[in-house]
């Protein structure tokens, strides 16, 4: 996390991060996305072999929504990482700006 963190100092860097987590995000979208539609797609019997594979496919269909849906919660929390971070950079630019400002004055 450390790199991440150095991150927070560029706005560029912080930019491309998220850029890059975000299409990290539609990558795993359209692949939940594909499993549903093949889950949709299949066709099973009512038989005790077609019940199971429908019940097979609609857990793995579940696990990944549920992988979806913790990968947007974690890159949610990144992106909130990076803008509490490049707002806490921004004030502490201003504030030793200010101080600098102050001493220069006084000298």
């Amino acid at each position: 996390m450390s790199g991440f963190g150095s991150a927070g100092h560029d706005p560029e860097a912080v930019a491309s991060l998220l850029s890059h987590l975000e299409g990290i995000a539609e990558r795993y979208h359209r692949i939940a996305v594909r499993v549903d539609e093949q889950v949709a797609a299949t066709v099973f019997t009512d038989d005790p072999i077609g019940r199971d594979a429908r019940k097979i496919a609609h857990e793995y269909r579940d696990s990944q929504i549920a992988e979806l849906n913790d990968l947007q919660e974690g890159l949610q929390g990144l992106m909130d990482f990076a803008e509490d971070s490049a707002k806490i950079q921004r004030e502490a630019d201003q504030e030793s700006a200010e101080a600098f400002g102050d001493r220069r004055g006084e000298g």
